[in-house]
C-alpha cells in the first residue's frame, strides 16, 4: 500500500529521477542494507544520507522530510489541484499534479491498495464468521 511518508517520498523521488539503489549505496558509503533500510522505513535515515539524496535528485528537503511543498527545489506547479476529489491515498488530498503521467502513477497505486483493501476486508469478514461459529 502506497503511503505518504518519509521513506515513500525518497524512493517516489529516486524513482522520479532515475536513479538506481545500487548507484545510491556506492554513494552513501554504506552497505546497501543499510539503504534499504532507510528506503522501506525499517530504520530513519541519517542527514548524511538526506543530503545525499538531495544533492543527487534536486530534491527539495523540506517535501522530503514532510510532504509539504513541491518535491523538487524551484518547481511550480503547473497543473490541476485536485482538492478534495482525491481521499485514497494517505496524505494526499490536495496533492498537484504536474504531469499526466504523476496522476496515472497514483491511479495505478490506488487500484493496488484498493485491491488490497477488498483482500482486507473478505479476511476480516472470514475471521468474523469463524468466531461467530464458535
Amino acid at each position: 500500500m502506497l503511503e505518504n511518508n518519509l521513506h515513500s517520498r525518497m524512493n517516489l523521488l529516486l524513482e522520479r529521477k532515475k536513479i538506481k539503489k545500487t548507484f545510491l549505496a556506492k554513494k552513501i558509503k554504506q552497505g546497501e542494507s543499510t539503504m534499504h533500510n532507510y528506503l522501506n522505513g525499517t530504520t530513519l535515515p541519517t542527514s548524511d544520507f538526506l543530503e545525499v539524496v538531495v544533492n543527487l535528485t534536486g530534491g527539495n528537503a523540506h517535501w522530503i522530510l514532510t510532504g509539504e511543498g513541491e518535491m523538487l527545489i524551484g518547481s511550480e506547479p503547473t497543473t490541476v489541484n485536485i482538492g478534495a476529489m482525491n481521499t485514497g491515498i494517505a496524505g494526499n488530498v490536495g496533492h498537484t499534479y504536474h504531469t499526466v503521467g504523476e496522476c496515472e502513477k497514483d491511479v495505478a497505486a490506488l487500484r493496488v491498495e484498493n485491491g488490497l483493501l477488498k483482500q482486507a476486508v473478505a479476511d476480516k469478514e472470514m475471521i468474523i464468521s469463524l468466531l461467530q461459529h464458535k
